[in-house]
């Protein structure tokens, strides 16, 4: 069984906030990738056209959900991991 202590508590706290932050900029980046992912910026209209734009946006946005996803996997399963070895403390 899992003791609590000060420490457990730090890490916990520290590793849940790092969790949420990186979930909110993902979210943040997502967000602004929908509203202007599908323009063109003015220095690249003679280089890139609008259809390229909107595959290199659709594929981002589908990337970082998968990565999101796997991410969140990860990290529980390190949590699982690591409280059954007990490299949290005790």
């Amino acid at each position: 069984m899992i003791q609590f202590n000060v420490l457990l508590l730090i890490f916990l706290a520290l590793f849940l906030l790092r969790s949420a932050t990186q979930y909110y900029l993902h979210r943040l980046n997502l967000g602004h990738l929908r509203q202007y992912g599908t323009t063109v910026p003015a220095v690249f209209e003679d280089t890139v056209d609008q259809e390229t734009v909107k595959k290199i946006s659709a594929y981002t946005i589908d990337s970082d959900h998968f990565h999101m996803g796997a991410s969140l996997i990860h990290q529980g399963l390190y949590l699982v991991v690591c409280s059954r070895v007990s490299c949290l403390g005790s």
